[in-house]
């Protein structure tokens, strides 16, 4: 079993506002994943979905959300860098 840093995984949001444009900040996290090794080898942040629900806002109250990570089966992850997230809206 390897441990690995991935960086640059995109940042999606979901359920926003339709009628608004949501920008995420920061764009991307980087994640420590482990697993066996020849997965994590050909593992890429492609593999990895980030992504922060629009409507957790009113459970948190604030702008400052974090990701649920999805990744692949037969891989873990320790941490994520950054662990919150802010969504503006533009019009």
């Amino acid at each position: 079993i390897g441990e690995r840093m991935l960086e640059g995984i995109p940042v999606t949001v979901i359920n926003g506002p339709e009628d608004r444009r949501l920008t995420v900040t920061p764009a991307t996290l980087a994640l420590r994943v482990q697993g066996g090794v020849g997965l994590l080898g050909s593992l890429t942040s492609g593999d990895i979905q980030a992504i922060v629900d629009y409507r957790a806002r009113e459970r948190y109250g604030a702008k400052r959300l974090p990701a649920r990570i999805q990744i692949p089966r037969d891989v873990t992850f320790s941490e994520v860098i950054p662990q919150y997230f802010e969504v503006s809206e533009q019009p």
